[in-house]
């Protein structure tokens, strides 16, 4: 059997009372060693217990000896070392007491695991240089907004709802802890190693949403619009002044400002150019009526009759352009049609000149541009299902390809942009609507 397979069934042997002896496991008289194994066990549980004793004393304190020699017995059975570095071992160990009912009381009691957990990674950290704050005067004001920092590798921030701080320095002295009343609002605590030996500090609770976005990798600008949800005790004053006296920045980096700086300057340009650009909804009615208006009205004038009245008797034309499949079953001849189809085409012809006429001029300029869509709709149907674009790739195109010219996907999508702004907007400056709402005044 391979040496490794060996270590292996060792290793889950010795971690799991309830596994039989190894095959492979024997004594000098070829029988199972049951007996050596149980004393490797037992030496194996002893030694994690007393890891988890010497990696929470504070806890230990709180519950007791024999109280926490229990505790620790019972998370020793289930959790085992996944690194050889023994002060790591019990990173489970705070939401394993959260699961126990009878600390109930001591809501407190996993918090002040976690905080011993990371003092102690805290103290085992690599070193790293703290920041030299005199080299932020050699930047401007404003590469402070795009600074990202860099926190110590022993820098750790412990949220928490009790005041720990006190708890912590209590259960340290000897003092007893008695029962804290739980905060009403969040709290954390800040661990830091600015020598040899951790320290921690409760942070202000309008700092706690500024830290918490700092370390996330987040800018100083972004940090501190952050931390202003906090409430109004919240300036980025304090949070810059926490920092500097907290020694917990390793380095700042202003990577972000290398593009946020133009990106910022051509934002304010452009806002500058916005403002002196004449009002955009009086330009969508220009656009309208420079690209659309003629285009409707001849349009309208090629579906009039004869003389005066043409208006309302719709030439054969305007029959065969709005139903050109009925018209050419009807054999051409308009007066097959019912008084429903008589009303349809007299209402796209008095459309193509009266709404065109509205938005040129701002009257009810919101529900011109609405019928004015509904308008290009019908249109849009009748010339894919009555004239058979839907067949003609080059008249119907499509979107996302080289060709910008078709009559269908590309113009007409146009079209629509500019309605919708004005649904959106209304007819603006200069428009008749504008002038009617001032009368009313």
């Amino acid at each position: 059997m391979p040496v490794s397979m060996t270590q292996k069934e060792l290793f889950i042997a010795f971690s799991n009372p309830g596994q039989p002896c190894p095959a492979n496991l024997k004594t000098g008289k070829h029988l199972p060693a049951t007996s050596g194994l149980n004393i490797y066990r037992n030496t194996i549980a002893h030694g994690l217990i007393t890891t988890l004793e010497s990696n929470f004393p504070k806890t230990r304190a709180v519950l007791g000896p024999k109280n926490f020699y229990s505790l620790a017995r019972l998370y020793a059975s289930k959790e085992k070392p996944t690194s050889s570095l023994l002060y790591k071992y019990g990173v489970g160990f705070s939401k394993f007491l959260q699961k126990i009912p009878a600390l109930s009381e001591l809501g407190y009691l996993p918090d002040l695991a976690r905080l011993e957990q990371h003092i102690r990674l805290s103290y085992h950290a690599r070193d790293c240089a703290l920041y030299n704050w005199e080299n932020l005067l050699k930047h401007q004001d404003t590469d402070l907004l795009t600074a990202c920092c860099q926190f110590d590798a022993a820098c750790f921030i412990i949220p928490t709802y009790w005041p720990l701080g006190t708890i912590y320095r209590k259960a340290q002295s000897g003092a007893p802890t008695r029962h804290p009343k739980r905060l009403s609002s969040a709290s954390a605590i800040l661990v830091t190693r600015p020598e040899f030996d951790p320290q921690i500090t409760t942070v202000p609770e309008e700092l706690i949403k500024f830290l918490d976005a700092l370390a996330a990798g987040h800018t100083f600008q972004t940090a501190c619009n952050i931390g202003k949800t906090s409430g109004p005790a919240f300036t980025p004053k304090a949070g810059l002044q926490f920092l500097v006296n907290a020694n917990s920045v390793h380095d700042i980096t202003f990577k972000g400002s290398i593009m946020i700086q133009p990106i910022q300057f051509m934002n304010s340009f452009a806002g500058r150019l916005a403002a002196k650009v004449p009002d955009l909804c009086l330009l969508a009615r220009f656009v309208f009526a420079a690209v659309l208006l003629v285009y409707f009205w001849a349009s309208g004038l090629s579906k009039l009759g004869a003389g005066l009245l043409g208006l309302f008797h719709p030439s054969a034309g305007a029959y065969v352009q709005i139903f050109p499949k009925q018209m050419e079953a009807f054999g051409y001849d308009p007066s097959q049609f019912g008084l429903f189809h008589d009303l349809v085409v007299l209402m796209g012809v008095l459309s193509e000149f009266l709404i065109p006429l509205m938005i040129t001029i701002g009257l009810l300029t919101r529900y011109a541009a609405l019928g004015m869509i509904a308008f290009i709709a019908v249109q849009t149907a009748t010339d894919l299902f009555g004239h058979g674009v839907l067949e003609d790739p080059t008249t119907l195109g499509k979107w996302f390809d080289r060709s910008s010219s078709s009559v269908i996907m590309d113009q007409r999508l146009l079209w629509l942009f500019v309605l919708f702004y004005l649904v959106r907007h209304g007819g603006g400056v200069l428009s008749l609507d504008q002038w009617l709402s001032s009368r009313k005044v």
